[in-house]
């Protein structure tokens, strides 16, 4: 894909897609975990986003990421898009999570986006993604 192509393929993707409906994804995985990632023609990963489910997954992102959740506001999964996700994500730092928590307050599914080089790392590392 070329880095005119994007805005394009960012609209098509994830201009539809829910946070709920990516949750229910990684779901019906066996290892509770989807992600989608954009890539320039030939090279590295420009964008990654990733929903996990699995509590074990969730407790080894919370060791890797300090996730501060503070006055932030619960947003509704319904109808948050992957695109705002990723517009929140550029205009930040270049890493950006939503979580979701169980009754207990236990987190049960957290969506994760990246545009920057060291979380994508990080995110590579713990989840074995293919370079």
């Amino acid at each position: 894909m070329t880095i005119d192509e994007i805005p394009n393929e960012l609209i098509e993707q994830w201009g539809g897609k829910t946070l709920d409906a990516f949750r229910r994804e990684a779901e019906r995985e066996l290892i509770g975990t989807v992600y989608e990632s954009i890539r320039l023609d030939r090279g590295p990963r420009a964008i990654v986003l990733m929903c996990v489910t699995n509590t074990d997954q969730i407790a080894s992102l919370e060791k890797a990421f300090t996730f501060v959740e503070g006055r932030k506001k619960y947003e509704d999964w319904n109808t948050l898009t992957l695109l705002e996700v990723f517009r929140r994500t550029v205009l930040g730092r270049g890493f950006a999570y939503e979580s979701l928590r169980d009754i207990a307050g236990k987190r049960s599914a957290i969506v994760l986006c990246s545009t920057e080089p060291r979380s994508m790392e990080i995110l590579t590392f713990l989840f074995n993604f293919p370079v």
